[in-house]
């Protein structure tokens, strides 16, 4: 019953969320005379007991995301003369992690990633001169918004700690986004990995 009450989209009352806790944190009942039906049941409750916890977020309101978007390797060249698009791929996966934006650390971990993407297929001096022009970016008091660090969503401060509900939220739309498969796939298990820390 409570299950369906989530399926729905209706938010279970506190005593079905009180039920959940106790089967979560209760030692194993004499009723069970399995260690597997018990496990079943207390992955049963995490599931619910987080669809809880994902409900009171979205309550909060999640607004929409602002679309994503990339002009390549903005106002640089997106690769060399005899290859036009050598890099851009790096700046596109360097975009779609503005796009996403979360704390401090992960800008830095985005821009580090640029640097070492465009090691991989122009070299180090190139790296060093996008590297120290997305730094030097940062200090600018005008953002263009697209460009700003978490530009996916609207009226929040620039660095902070996304809710799952929001990482959630970036995983549901990276499938309607026009970027190559491979960026976002890796974009994906970038999200992934934040949702388990």
């Amino acid at each position: 019953m409570i299950f369906m009450a989530y399926l729905s989209g209706t938010k279970p009352s506190f005593f079905s969320e009180q039920i959940t806790f106790n089967l979560l944190f209760s030692p194993i009942p004499d009723a069970f005379t399995s260690v597997d039906n018990f496990t079943m049941v207390k992955a049963a409750a995490i599931l619910l007991f987080s669809w809880s916890a994902l409900g009171d977020v979205s309550e909060r309101g999640l607004q929409e995301l602002r679309p994503f978007a990339t002009d390549g390797c903005t106002m640089a060249p997106d690769g060399t003369p005899g290859k036009p698009n050598l890099w851009r791929h790096c700046c596109v996966a360097h975009d779609l992690r503005f796009w996403g934006g979360g704390s401090k650390p992960h800008r830095e971990d985005a821009d580090k990633k640029l640097k070492a993407c465009v090691a991989s297929v122009a070299g180090d001096r190139t790296a060093e001169i996008f590297f120290s022009g997305v730094r030097l970016g940062q200090l600018s008091p005008w953002k263009i918004p697209s460009k700003r660090w978490g530009n996916a969503w609207y009226n929040q401060p620039p660095y902070r700690q996304l809710a799952k509900a929001e990482i959630s939220q970036l995983l549901d739309s990276l499938n309607a986004l026009p970027i190559p498969s491979e960026l976002r796939e890796t974009y994906r298990m970038e999200l992934i990995k934040r949702l388990w820390r």
